[in-house]
């Protein structure tokens, strides 16, 4: 694996734009980049392997538990709220039924990525680690769509410089939700990064389920 300097003559890094108008995700062009020998790391011929065991551990990452509990609470906070007539969607049947689906899968989401972790062994791949990669995406984009929903028409407004970031949910108040049409616009780029979520069905079926 040979570490390369992203200032180094001949790379060049071309954003692309996502659909929530960001400008965080990039490509990355090598026009004839030479590469110093003294930045190869491990033995020729072996970089797959440490490629894998560093995609295993950020598919790990991805996961973000702790994130997902605080949205989870931050919908919570938005369901309670009260309209003029009195009502709040902590009444919706249905609506409660997908917060608890949701709760219940990061609660599974948690235990799963205990267990991939407690069997890491140093120079070992993860396979594991794409179930992880799937089913946090997929809960990380439910829980943006539960958001909207909690949201209502306040949800709406377009601001995408008014959320705080992917992993520490949106900071604001239960009344202002201006930012959520941007986190959820934006969380449609997560089953794609740390390698396409059909790419890790693939591998979980290869090489987990030696299909």
């Amino acid at each position: 694996m040979l570490l390369i300097d992203m200032k180094a003559e001949g790379v060049e890094v071309r954003s692309i734009n996502t659909m929530g108008n960001e400008d965080e995700v990039n490509e990355v062009w090598f026009s004839n980049v030479e590469v110093p020998v003294e930045n190869l790391v491990g033995e020729e011929g072996k970089a797959w392997s440490i490629a894998k065991f560093l995609l295993s551990n950020e598919r790990t990452s991805i996961a973000a538990v702790g994130a997902a509990r605080k949205d989870l609470e931050y919908i919570k906070h938005l369901s309670l709220q009260k309209d003029s007539n009195g009502y709040s969607l902590s009444n919706d049947d249905v609506f409660n039924n997908k917060f608890i689906q949701l709760s219940i899968e990061i609660d599974a989401l948690e235990w799963t990525v205990l267990r991939i972790a407690s069997d890491t062994v140093p120079d070992k791949a993860g396979d594991e680690s794409s179930i992880i990669k799937i089913r946090a995406t997929e809960i990380q984009q439910k829980l943006t769509e539960l958001m909207l929903e909690a949201g209502g028409m306040n949800a709406m407004p377009y601001l995408p410089l008014s959320w705080s970031g992917n992993w520490v949910g949106p900071r604001v108040s239960p009344e202002i939700t201006s930012p959520l049409t941007s986190r959820y616009l934006n969380y449609r780029k997560v089953s794609i990064y740390g390698g396409t979520n059909e790419i890790q069905k693939n591998i979980i079926a290869k090489q987990v389920l030696k299909i």
